[in-house]
């Protein structure tokens, strides 16, 4: 990505990241290191058109979800496209290490406006 100076990386995390639910630690410990990972990352390239961003993706029908008693409420995969297209497409001026779900920033670990993780603990 370098040589072509070009490149877009798209990091897939979870909210599950900021929270604390018993079970998931392993789990919420890797997202959040990726989310360390892509915001350390974003600023080693910031001098070249290489945009690596994080995707929040949701409650989404997969794999990983299929035993969930509520499988057939979650979300189609392909809800999840707009948002990875938008960050796959984005302009050479666009945004770095930021995370994204249904194409808006989405505020990870922010003390000010604190979401998900200050209720789960």
């Amino acid at each position: 990505m370098k040589q072509q100076n070009f490149g877009r990386i798209i990091n897939t995390l979870s909210r599950h990241a900021e929270s604390a639910q018993v079970g998931a630690n392993a789990y919420s410990a890797a997202k959040a290191g990726l989310w360390a990972l892509e915001r350390s990352a974003a600023h080693e390239v910031e001098r070249y058109d290489i945009l690596i961003n994080g995707l929040i993706p949701g409650h989404t029908q997969s794999a990983m979800t299929r035993n969930a008693k509520n499988f057939e409420d979650l979300q189609k995969p392909e809800a999840v496209y707009p948002t990875a297209r938008m960050l796959a497409t984005l302009p050479a001026d666009g945004p770095r290490g930021k995370v994204f779900w249904n194409l808006a920033e989405y505020p990870l670990f922010d003390p000010v406006n604190p979401t998900y993780w200050r209720s789960a603990v």
